[in-house]
């Protein structure tokens, strides 16, 4: 017979003692990998977990990682998005059509090639969140209303 000792510590707090927590990724590659496990088995769960915690603080930057995997991962599928233009002057919307292509990540412009879904390995490219050479831009967002950041555009454009 064995006996298991065990004990649970909760501090009490007062109430002028308020704190903020949030909850995120160690790394881009433990996102990725847990991704692909949840896609793998969870794929349900996961798209479910993405929907309904939009309201939710503490999970917005795990929400918002996942979000991404899974935009990169349908645009390299292909199909019909809906697509919104980000420019101020330009509200409308409007349907892209995509076929299936291949997916690539890349550490400078000079690598990206026509034809593949392209990402930056590093979040370096503060407003581009995907390329699809030689005329196709996009910025992942789970916000309606999300500004442009010039400065991802113009790193982009410059090629460096």
């Amino acid at each position: 017979m064995s006996a298991i000792n065990s004990f649970t510590y909760a501090p009490t707090l007062q109430p002028t003692q308020l704190y903020s927590m949030r909850v995120q990724f160690a790394s881009d590659y433990v996102c990725e990998r847990v991704f692909t496990k949840l896609d793998a088995k969870h794929r349900e769960e996961l798209q479910s977990f993405v929907c309904h915690t939009s309201s939710e603080g503490l999970y917005g930057p795990l929400r918002g990682h996942l979000f991404e995997m899974i935009a990169h991962q349908m645009l390299a599928q292909g199909g019909s998005f809906n697509i919104r233009c980000l420019s101020r002057n330009n509200v409308s919307q409007s349907v892209l059509d995509m076929n299936q292509m291949a997916s690539m990540k890349f550490d400078v412009v000079s690598d990206i090639e026509n034809g593949k879904c392209c990402r930056p390995k590093r979040k370096n490219f503060n407003s581009v969140d995907a390329i699809v050479a030689p005329d196709k831009l996009f910025q992942i967002t789970t916000s309606r209303h999300q500004p442009i950041k010039m400065n991802g555009l113009n790193k982009t454009s410059t090629g460096k």
